[in-house]
């Protein structure tokens, strides 16, 4: 594919922000979001039937090809939270294949223009979890990584973040610059939730401290291990497989 082929259907900045614009008038999310503290929900089964069916359900419509064909659904993988590790890309293709999705790509922290056309037209983003320290280095507001992935989350595609992924989509995250620091360094993240997420808390310890550190207003939701929430686009959370603790 030549560079001005891919030029043609990569959206501008004002594109975005417009898109973005039209979202946050509305009080309900453009599509469904799923937030999961580990991998192990994907392989869950809920009265007989695969969870993941939920994800697959969730899918936006696409247009027909000129043939009147529905084209396939692309899926893209973001692990730049835990250094672009292979192998956690292996567990998302096994995944997608589960619902049907082979169109699939690895948007490594530092994307090449194929991974980027792939990005810019998937119907599926995974945000990987593994260090917000890390991730946050390519996800910022400077970096073109975290404006594409809200920009396709905007434009109709569902959005899923495991453990630190999902941490990242709330309204802010948080790290340590050193693991002996006393407290955290807290800054605004996606936005896409409109409270802060906790994961694999079980005592709270961390969220507590994060909200006393945020100040009067904070809202948190913590995700017990092996557990997940969806922000649907009625604007309701919906807790799976374990209890959300506000």
């Amino acid at each position: 594919m030549e560079d001005d082929e891919l030029q043609e259907f990569r959206p501008t900045w004002a594109d975005y922000q417009e898109r973005k614009g039209e979202i946050m008038r509305d009080s309900t999310p453009g599509t469904a979001v799923f937030l999961l503290s580990d991998s192990s929900l994907f392989y869950w089964k809920e009265q007989g039937y695969d969870w993941i069916e939920r994800i697959k359900c969730e899918l936006p419509t696409r247009e027909l090809t000129i043939d009147g064909r529905e084209p396939p659904v692309k899926a893209s993988y973001v692990g730049c939270c835990n250094d672009d590790e292979a192998a956690y890309y292996d567990i998302f293709l096994d995944v997608m294949s589960m619902i049907g999705i082979t169109d699939c790509m690895m948007i490594h922290k530092n994307p090449t223009k194929m991974e980027k056309a792939h990005l810019e037209r998937s119907d599926v983003v995974l945000l990987a979890g593994g260090s917000v320290k890390t991730g946050w280095q390519y996800l910022s507001p400077e970096h073109y990584l975290g404006e594409a992935i809200k920009w396709r989350y905007y434009d109709g595609a569902v959005l899923i973040g495991i453990a630190e992924g999902a941490q990242i989509i709330g309204e802010k995250a948080w790290y340590k610059w050193e693991p002996e620091d006393e407290e955290y360094y807290v800054f605004k993240a996606f936005q896409i939730l409109p409270l802060v997420l906790g994961v694999n808390d079980p005592e709270e310890t961390e969220i507590t401290k994060v909200c006393k550190q945020i100040g009067f207003g904070a809202v948190s939701l913590t995700i017990p291990k092996g557990g997940g929430l969806i922000f649907n686009t009625d604007g309701c959370f919906e807790a799976v497989k374990g209890v959300v603790i506000e």
